[in-house]
């Protein structure tokens, strides 16, 4: 995770100073239902692969959710939900600059 104030490359990798994005999935926003800060969706609706390495120099995974005026969001790992037999229900993904922001994607 990055602190508050170090420069980001963009999604394409492009090195911007201290840190660098790799080339990661962009998923458009359509492809999740959205109530309250939370998007949703199955992992068969996602352009594979669905998440990918995020930084050069860490091993975050995650993706960028495109919306209609094209501005991009990164969501991040944060948890997987698993079901009281140990199967991964969903893997959830949060925005780090805004961890209420969050990313559900069901393990269909």
């Amino acid at each position: 995770m990055r602190h508050r104030g170090q420069r980001e490359a963009d999604h394409h990798g492009v090195f911007s100073g201290e840190v660098m994005r790799l080339k990661i999935p962009v998923h458009d926003k359509s492809l999740f239902t959205w109530t309250s800060g939370t998007g949703v969706a199955e992992m068969s609706d996602l352009q594979a692969p669905g998440d990918g390495q995020v930084w050069d120099d860490a091993c975050d995974v995650g993706f960028v959710v495109r919306d209609d005026n094209g501005d991009e969001l990164l969501f991040t790992f944060t948890r997987e939900v698993k079901n009281q037999e140990g199967e991964v229900m969903a893997w959830v993904y949060t925005h780090p600059p805004c961890v209420a922001l969050e990313v559900h994607i069901l393990n269909d």
